[in-house]
């Protein structure tokens, strides 16, 4: 199995894959539907934790789902009505990012409270060439992949903008 770890702080989401020569920290994250290999998300409720909270004005809270739990995402940078932030870039080396494990082929859905326009998912966002991936915008978008390393999601509705 590989850990691929979420990166919740400095409004930025980006998933890490983890080496097996350091043990990860025991993520906090919804009971898990199935955890075997290429497994499908089964119906869930969302995160167990409280939602962060963007600046005022700012979009609302989305979260992440894969077959071993959930979690919330973080607010990467945005322009919502009248509100636009910067982030700062993170890394899955910081100690409160949470690990969610995944097995190659395993299903992650992304929740949203809005519907999008358009939806993207890059793929090593963290490296030199990242690849970036259409997604069919929705409120519940899902994408399955063989992949290791940093990812960020970014949506458009109307005129406003967000990254997780």
């Amino acid at each position: 199995m590989r850990l691929v770890a979420v990166c919740m702080l400095a409004l930025l989401l980006a998933a890490c894959g983890s080496s097996d020569d350091e043990p990860a920290a025991e993520p906090e994250t919804a009971p898990a539907t199935t955890t075997a290999p290429g497994a499908t998300i089964g119906p869930s409720n969302g995160p167990p934790e409280e939602p962060p909270v963007p600046e005022e004005g700012g979009p609302p809270p989305a979260w992440i789902e894969t077959p071993a739990g959930s979690a919330w995402m973080s607010f990467g940078r945005y322009c919502w009505g009248d509100v636009c932030v910067e982030s700062v870039q993170v890394t899955c080396e910081d100690s409160s990012v949470p690990q969610l494990d995944l097995a190659a082929g395993d299903a992650v859905r992304f929740h949203l409270d809005f519907e999008p326009d358009t939806a993207e998912l890059t793929l090593g966002a963290d490296g030199n060439r990242p690849e970036v991936v259409t997604l069919e915008p929705s409120r519940t978008m899902e994408w399955q992949g063989d992949y290791d390393g940093a990812l960020w999601l970014a949506v458009t509705s109307g005129q406003d903008e967000v990254a997780y």
